[in-house]
């Protein structure tokens, strides 16, 4: 292992000529550290660590030990005529200066200590984006594009319209999406055709008149932006350490706006008849294609004729290969779409455009291939199943369970390293002797596990078909289990609350003279969906992705109707299954319509 890094090393950064880049990198982020790590034991007052330099009572702040070693690195390396060894020390030593300056880069934007205020948390923001703009400067990627074989006037209208986008960002207030695509590019152009920020320049000058777009901003910066915000303060706490709060506005939360429901446009109104039609022809499509792959997966001699010509000049529809793998990712998709889950839609809409797209790509680079009818015909299909899902968009609304995608991260990650650990260690005991090295075995594994191998050339290792099947096996528990973690629908924690309790006392009061089981309705596991007056509710508890509720609706009899259908709007809109049990004829009677 250290061979192969030490080779990497060589081959990446020392030949290409960045080792005093990574040098400088190295230098910056283990001073920032250091450093931090030693000024909150100052703060925490240990008596084992030194304190705060104070010759004759003057407090040196460390951006001045910064400031000398950037100089000091700086004019050394061009002053200097030593060899690669003094280059690489000048380095290091500019780098440890950098991390020292930008620690205390708020200091200086402020000219005041702000180190343990929130202003501060700019001198970490100043840190990140400096190891970012080095880190990818160390892969090889130049601003704005970069300037091969010299300037022309080509390469400066691209820079020049890259640098518009960047522009564009800061005005629609992503500062870190500008900065970093200047570096990235494609960064860049999607920020800057994306929504602004609410609170930004351009949405000052250009949405006020666009109440839609503004709404769309606003519930866009409530869901996701200050999610982002609130997962980095904590990451940077940890890092770098807590600011103080000095009073009680600025540990305040801040107000968060008022969000009101978006107006439908013009083009979702046109839309709105085909939502449902699309959303059924997308899901009877999957099913009719996990039904196919188990046909064709069984038909030994169907299987191999399909095999043989998709190698070829042929390609099929979207799913339509003959394999198991295939069936289960169809049925599943198609069973999380018929419960309208927005998760679920966003994988589809990824995959069914992704293989549209190469699809379009192969009939483009392949002459051959456009001679076959069989490939306009699945094109045809796979476009069809892009536009289906495409018009019912707004029919998938139903959003899963809190931390549905940190968990199915996670899973992937542990998911992987042990299915490829189990399949390189069955290939290499399974492997034709003599074995392959353990470095093919792995890589051989990486491929059947978590690639369509189809598409890449495996290592010249041969293993029984019981040990390709084993490991397919493995990749299909692995991608169910993704799928699983990311669909996964809400649970139903919401308890009874104690308002909500002495609500329910005072309706039993009420109107519970003819239902003698109503107090089990006060149950603190169960959850309460009201009806608009608020005067008869629906007690029910999620088990197993099913809303199921326990005996009638308590309260006025005219408004069980009212409540029974929020309950109902409640268990669409988290895809549970409603449920009754031990109730009289009225739920009954409602029930029926509508669900």
């Amino acid at each position: 292992m250290w061979d192969w890094l030490a080779d990497a090393y060589r081959s990446r950064i020392v030949d290409n000529g960045r080792e005093p880049l990574f040098l400088l990198l190295v230098g910056l982020i283990g001073s920032f550290l250091f450093i931090r790590f030693s000024v909150r034991m100052i703060r925490r007052g240990v008596s084992w660590w030194p304190g705060n330099v104070n010759p004759g009572g003057l407090h040196i702040h460390h951006v001045v030990f910064g400031q000398a070693m950037m100089l000091i690195g700086g004019i050394g390396s061009f002053a200097v005529r030593g060899g690669v060894l003094a280059h690489n020390l000048l380095a290091v030593l500019f780098g440890i200066g950098c991390g020292l300056v930008l620690d205390e880069f708020a200091l200086v934007l402020h000219l005041e200590d702000v180190y343990w205020s929130e202003q501060g948390r700019k001198s970490v923001d100043a840190v990140i984006l400096a190891v970012a703009v080095i880190g990818l400067l160390l892969i090889g990627e130049a601003p704005l594009g970069g300037f091969v074989g010299g300037i022309n006037g080509e390469q400066i209208g691209v820079a020049a319209v890259l640098l518009g986008f960047v522009v564009i960002c800061l005005i629609k207030g992503k500062v870190w999406t500008g900065l970093i695509g200047v570096m990235m590019p494609p960064v860049a152009i999607i920020g800057a055709l994306r929504l602004a920020r609410p609170a930004s320049p351009w949405s000052r000058w250009r949405y006020h008149s666009r109440p839609r777009r503004l709404a769309r901003s606003e519930r866009r910066e409530d869901r996701v932006h200050r999610r982002l915000v609130a997962f980095k303060t904590r990451l940077m706490d940890a890092v770098a350490g807590a600011p103080h709060l000095k009073s009680k506005s600025e540990s305040a939360p801040v107000p968060r706006p008022t969000l009101v429901d978006i107006p439908p446009s013009r083009i979702e109104v046109w839309l709105r008849p085909l939502q449902q039609p699309g959303a059924a022809v997308a899901v009877w499509y999957l099913r009719a294609a996990a039904v196919v792959n188990v046909l064709t997966g069984l038909i030994a001699p169907f299987r191999e004729r399909v095999h043989r010509a998709t190698d070829g000049e042929f390609f099929t529809a979207f799913l339509l290969s003959p394999g198991f793998t295939g069936a289960v990712l169809a049925f599943l998709l198609a069973v999380t779409l018929r419960r309208r889950k927005r998760a679920s839609w966003i994988v589809a809409v990824t995959l069914v455009w992704g293989y549209l797209a190469l699809c379009l790509l192969a009939l483009d680079l392949l002459p051959e291939a456009r001679a076959h009818p069989f490939n306009w015909i699945s094109l045809g299909l796979t476009l069809l199943l892009a536009l289906a899902l495409a018009v019912s968009r707004r029919a998938f609304n139903v959003r899963g369970e809190r931390g549905n995608v940190a968990l199915g991260l996670v899973s992937l990650l542990i998911g992987s390293v042990v299915t490829v650990g189990l399949g390189t260690v069955l290939v290499h005991a399974t492997d034709a002797p003599p074995p392959a090295s353990w470095r093919a075995c792995l890589h051989y594994a990486v491929l059947r596990v978590l690639t369509v191998s189809s598409l890449f050339d495996l290592p010249e290792i041969t293993v029984p078909a019981w040990t390709d099947l084993a490991i397919n096996l493995l990749s299909v528990t692995l991608m169910l289990m993704v799928l699983l973690a990311f669909f996964r629908s809400p649970r139903g924690r919401a308890r009874l609350q104690p308002a909500d309790e002495q609500r329910l006392r005072d309706l039993l009061a009420t109107h519970g003279e003819h239902d003698p089981v109503g107090y089990f309705a006060l149950r603190r596991d169960k959850s309460v969906s009201w009806s608009p007056g608020g005067r008869a509710a629906v007690l029910y508890r999620v088990v197993n992705g099913v809303a199921l509720a326990s005996g009638d609706p308590i309260g006025d009899r005219e408004e069980w109707p009212a409540a029974i259908d929020g309950w109902l709007a409640d268990a669409r809109r988290h895809a549970w299954i409603p449920g009754v049990t031990g109730a009289g004829g009225g739920p009954r009677r409602s029930t029926n319509g509508p669900g």
